[in-house]
C-alpha cells in the first residue's frame, strides 16, 4: 500500500465545522424564512438547539431542520417538518454538504406570507436561507485525534517539545503542580508514530487516554 501524501494525513485529522451560531434570512412572495445555525458535537445538542427554536418561534408555521454530525458525518438527519416531502430537509441538509461542514445544525423558520410557493419555489427558498445562514458562519477547522496524558520529568521537557512540534502534537493543558503532566491532542494519523517514539524517551509515561 502506498505512504499517504502530507496532504490526504492533513484531510484525514481534521474536518471543518463552524465556531458559533450564524442567521440567515431569505423572503420570497411574502414568506419569511429566518435560518439558524449551531455547533451540535452530539445528537442532544442538535435536538436542544431545534427545540429551543421551536419555543422561541412559537407562533411560526415551521420549524425544518438537518444536521451532519460526526468527524466521519456517520449522524445524518432532517425533517420538513409539515412541509411537502422533500421540499426543506432536503435542500437544508444539501447546503450543510455543499459547504462541507460536521457536527454542525441548521434550523429555518418559516413565517407563511398568504402565498403557496410550489414544490419548487418552497425547496429554492430553504435552500437559499440555509445557504445565506451558513455564508455567515465562521467556519473552523478541528482536530480530529486522541486526547492523552503524559507525565514526564523536568529534564526532557525540551525533547519533548521537540518531538510535538515534530509530529505536529497540541498542548491542550500543563500542569507542574506536583509533577509534570501534559494533556495533548495527537492528530489520528500520527497516533501510532507517536508513541512508538515517545516509548524512546527515558521516564515519559501516558497515564491517561
Amino acid at each position: 500500500m502506498p505512504n499517504k501524501t502530507v496532504n490526504e494525513e492533513a484531510h484525514q485529522d481534521t474536518y471543518k465545522s463552524i465556531a458559533g451560531i450564524a442567521e440567515g434570512f431569505y423572503r420570497e412572495k411574502g414568506s419569511r424564512f429566518l435560518a439558524f445555525a449551531s455547533p451540535a458535537v452530539t445528537t442532544e445538542e442538535a435536538e436542544h438547539f431545534v427545540n429551543h427554536l421551536r419555543e422561541k418561534y412559537h407562533d411560526a408555521r415551521h420549524h425544518c431542520y438537518a444536521w451532519i454530525i460526526g468527524a466521519a458525518g456517520t449522524e445524518v438527519r432532517y425533517s420538513d417538518a409539515g412541509e411537502p416531502s422533500g421540499t426543506a430537509g432536503k435542500p437544508i441538509l444539501g447546503q450543510i454538504q455543499h459547504f462541507g461542514l460536521r457536527d454542525v445544525v441548521v434550523v429555518v423558520v418559516r413565517y407563511f406570507g398568504g402565498i403557496l410557493l410550489g414544490t419548487g419555489g418552497l425547496s429554492r427558498a430553504y435552500k437559499e436561507a440555509a445557504h445565506n445562514c451558513l455564508q455567515n458562519a465562521t467556519i473552523v477547522s478541528k482536530m480530529v485525534g486522541s486526547e492523552l496524558s503524559i507525565v514526564f520529568p523536568y529534564k526532557t521537557e525540551g525533547l519533548l517539545n521537540r518531538l510535538f512540534q515534530e509530529e505536529k502534537i497540541s498542548v491542550i493543558k500543563k500542569d507542574f503542580s506536583h509533577q509534570c503532566i501534559y494533556r495533548i491532542m495527537v492528530p489520528r494519523s500520527r497516533k501510532e508514530q507517536f508513541l512508538l517514539r515517545l516509548q524512546q524517551i527515558k521516564d515519559v509515561k501516558v497515564i491517561s487516554e
